[in-house]
């Protein structure tokens, strides 16, 4: 292959892995404020690039060398910047402008001091020249009469731009910009550029690896055409409005002739791990929340109240005894208040029928001042003791006798007016608190927010309509299938049971093999996260797939906003230890101790691709809990809780997090079929064992993964479920090309084929189906596929053993027993 190794060596020349990262840098810019999408803004750009741009160029530049040392509005540089992606009918277009020919054009770093000169120079010139301003603010409507021109162009740069919006998304997530990866991509693209050479008359498709650095190619026109003509004999175009992805349409069978060239020639796979179709934007499909909107989740009206003064009233008897000192106490929940004992007036006041003692804690600056919160009950309690002295047989001899009376009451805050809070005490008495609320004002605070959970149900949720799926890429299964889901609505309350305005929705399917998670705020979706595979995400350094989770069957999500991405959460099962049975003893050798297996744990990764920030963490962690803290936020799974702390202003993204993290641990977590008969062993072990539980046996504890589909496994894309469909059916593989050539590319091959992450520690060629869990004498035929799920796949249902440590001699040793699925046995 020396023609593929001059293509090579000419494309390295011209394309550098610097220009591919100018080339993100300015998409990225250009996304960052959609605006420069608006038609209304594009509308004047073209206006600008037509009438003033291309005529500034034909004064200021004598030719391609000099092109470079200007540089035109952002505006006008996104809608050259389309042009440009569509190279013959630029050439044609600028050819027949005034200037004549193309205005060469050089990727740079748009943030350096060269280029803020350059900038400065070219609006200098510009203003001079047009007497018009160089720069737009795009976030004004731009609908003014001198964009209604008819333009010269036969290229449709209004609607291009609108399908080059959606670009950028498929090429965003942190691989790109490595360098290991642009360089791969570089590499990739010329072996395409190298196979439309072999295949002229064959409209190929790119992955969105190579797409990136074609388009980058393209912006430099002046090597793009030259490089071209030398490679191809002519300027391969790019076509970007071929983007009909169902099956039978033209991207589905040149993608499929695509393939087939490409293992044909390069004897390797087309697909590139990160470089596949990762769906639409989620741009406009989720509701948006302003920063105000998101605070008021846990905001809250609060107030400090003042007690003013406490009654106590106690009805009089013929049997009502003197009272020579009393003592109160009042406190919240919270703190004491204050402590008032008193012997001046003690025997209380008559009113009627009642003895009255009242206390003002003002007056005696006891400070009886505590905040109350309008979403939250508010514990008071209110203590009386009343002591009476008594004479004993001698005169000097003096006695005490006292009564208490108690209270509680759960206080709510309504009123932002003085008002008397009752309390009922025993024997008749009554507690009545003057309070007097201070201003009301409405802040965040610190929000416990709890789970009304639902019912799981069976439901068809067709793959083709989005509205209900959200922004999630799926695959089009077969006709006559249909994609049987399990799902679930649960609605979120406030600390009071309350609702919080929002709900959680979790969809499991296991003909798509995808799990996702909506949350609603009222009744909009705002927040989704979706499984995804190494074909999305590729090799994320932060991730830690080569390291962490080398050795791990891993999954993952990604979780989205009407923004865009927010964030990727990994996970895998990791540290299992296969236990080691002990030999025992006899009358004439010692036995050999068994070694305990470890179940494991769930290793997670959280990268947040808007802050950049990575948290780790394990389920459960090193001391056997199933609290997690990300950022402050507290997710307990035992009780399906969430405790916000006041400064969280991400409130959907961490419960989507939550539900996200449950869903990841059931997916990896190794767990025979028959739970019930594991359990029924455990509970039978000697009470000598020292055999770790099963993590499995304790999930039934953790009331966050019964919300996420504990009970559902069976319908859910877990690991063991993936590698049990495999050979089972013929699936589309969802392998997409790029934007300007994607399609869903209908064959057959087996389900491990698409799940590369499932490769560490996860053999899918196993059988290992066991059927006994050896008691010593006792057998039970439980049919569990361990094998199926486990490291090294060596381990059957007969490694649930948590044998009794029989002696014999001088000692026996323990099983060690379970460890690929759980970690139990005797040490």
């Amino acid at each position: 292959m020396e023609e593929l190794t001059e293509i090579q060596n000419q494309v390295e020349k011209t394309i550098s892995v610097q220009d591919v990262r100018h080339e993100l840098e300015f998409l990225k810019l250009i996304d960052s404020n959609k605006r420069f999408y608006a038609e209304d803004v594009v509308s004047k750009a073209i206006h600008r690039y037509e009438n003033i741009w291309i005529p500034f160029i034909k004064q200021n530049s004598v030719g391609h060398s000099t092109d470079t040392n200007f540089s035109p509005p952002i505006d006008v540089e996104w809608v050259w910047h389309v042009h440009m992606l569509a190279p013959t009918r630029y050439t044609e277009d600028l050819e027949r402008s005034t200037l004549g020919r193309t205005i060469n054009h050089e990727l740079r770093d748009l943030g350096s001091a060269k280029e803020n000169l350059r900038r400065e120079k070219t609006q200098r010139l510009w203003e001079e020249f047009t007497q018009k301003p160089y720069n737009i603010n795009v976030m004004e409507d731009q609908t003014t009469d001198d964009i209604k021109h008819i333009s010269n162009f036969s290229y449709n740069i209004l609607e291009a731009s609108s399908r080059q919006a959606a670009f950028y998304y498929q090429v965003s997530l942190p691989h790109y910009t490595s360098t290991e990866f642009i360089e791969k991509c570089i590499s990739r693209y010329a072996k395409y550029i190298y196979l439309q050479k072999l295949k002229p008359n064959n409209f190929l498709v790119p992955c969105y690896d190579m797409d990136i650095v074609w388009h980058t190619h393209q912006v430099m026109p002046v090597f793009y055409a030259s490089d071209m003509k030398n490679i191809l004999g002519r300027i391969l175009n790019h076509d970007d409005s071929v983007n009909d992805r169902t099956p039978g349409s033209k991207l589905s069978t040149t993608s499929q002739d695509t393939v087939k060239f490409w293992r044909e020639i390069f004897k390797m796979e087309y697909k590139q791990p990160g470089a596949m179709y990762r769906g639409p934007p989620p741009y406009g499909k989720l509701k948006a929340l302003t920063d105000e909107k998101k605070i008021d989740l846990i905001s809250t009206e609060f107030t400090h109240l003042s007690i003013s003064k406490i009654r106590i009233e106690s009805p009089l008897s013929d049997q009502t005894e003197e009272v020579d000192y009393f003592k109160v106490e009042c406190n919240t929940r919270e703190k004491l208040l204050f402590k008032v004992f008193e012997s001046r007036g003690a025997a209380g006041s008559s009113d009627g029928q009642l003895r009255v003692w009242e206390i003002h804690p003002e007056e005696a600056n006891y400070h009886a001042t505590f905040p109350v919160f309008a979403d939250i009950n508010h514990e008071i309690h209110i203590r009386l003791n009343t002591l009476r002295k008594r004479s004993g047989l001698l005169s000097c001899i003096r006695s005490w006798t006292s009564k208490k009376y108690l209270s509680n009451g759960d206080y709510k805050f309504t009123d932002d007016k003085p008002h008397v809070f009752e309390l009922s005490m025993r024997d008749g008495h009554v507690a009545k608190l003057w309070l007097k609320p201070g201003e009301v004002i409405r802040s965040p605070v610190e929000t416990e927010l709890l789970i009304e959970p639902g019912s799981f149900y069976e439901c068809v949720i067709p793959e083709t309509i989005e509205s209900m799926w959200g922004p999630v890429p799926l695959e089009r299964l077969p006709a006559g299938v249909d994609n049987n889901c399990r799902a679930v609505t649960h609605r979120v309350l406030k600390q009071n049971k309350e609702s919080a305005g929002m709900s959680v929705y979790v969809i499991h399917s296991l003909p798509l093999f995808m799990s996702a998670v909506q949350v609603f705020h009222g009744e909009k979706m705002a927040v989704i996260s979706h499984t995804v595979g190494s074909s999305t995400i590729g090799n994320i350094r932060e991730l830690e797939l080569d390291t962490t989770y080398k050795k791990s069957a891993w999954r993952a999500m990604l979780l989205k906003d009407n923004d865009g991405d927010l964030g990727i959460l990994v996970a895998g099962w990791t540290g299992v230890k296969k236990g080691v049975k002990g030999i025992p003893g006899t009358r004439y050798k010692k036995g050999t101790p068994g070694q305990p297996g470890n179940p494991g744990y769930c290793a997670f990764v959280y990268y947040n691709l808007r802050t950049k920030e990575k948290s780790s963490f394990n389920m459960p962690n090193s001391v056997g809990s199933y609290l997690v803290k990300v950022s402050g936020f507290e997710i307990n799974f035992n009780a399906g809780s969430f405790v916000c702390p006041q400064t969280e202003n991400n409130v959907l993204e961490k419960i989507c997090l939550g539900f996200s993290i449950s869903t990841l641990y059931l997916l990896v977590q190794p767990i025979p079929d028959d739970v019930h008969s594991v359990r029924v062993k455990w509970d039978s072990r000697p009470k000598t064992s020292k055999a770790k539980e099963p993590l499995f046996l304790k999930n039934d504890k953790l009331k966050l993964l019964a919300f996420a589909g504990l009970y559902e496994l069976s319908r859910m894309p877990t690991n063991k479920n993936l590698i049990r469909n495999k050979n089972k059916r013929r699936r589309n593989s969802g392998l997409c090309m790029a934007g300007c050539g994607g399609y869903w590319a209908w064959y057959y091959a087996t389900d491990v084929d698409h799940h590369p992450e499932l490769d560490g520690d996860f053999d899918p060629d196993c059988d290992a189906n066991g059927d006994d869990f050896s008691f010593g004498d006792i057998d039970i035929d439980v049919n569990v596929d361990v094998g199926d799920i486990v490291g090294d796949c060596d381990l059957n249902a007969a490694d649930f053993d948590f044998g009794t440590g029989d002696s014999g001699g001088d000692g026996g040793g323990g099983d060690g027993g379970y460890g690929g699925c759980g970690g139990c046995g005797d040490g």
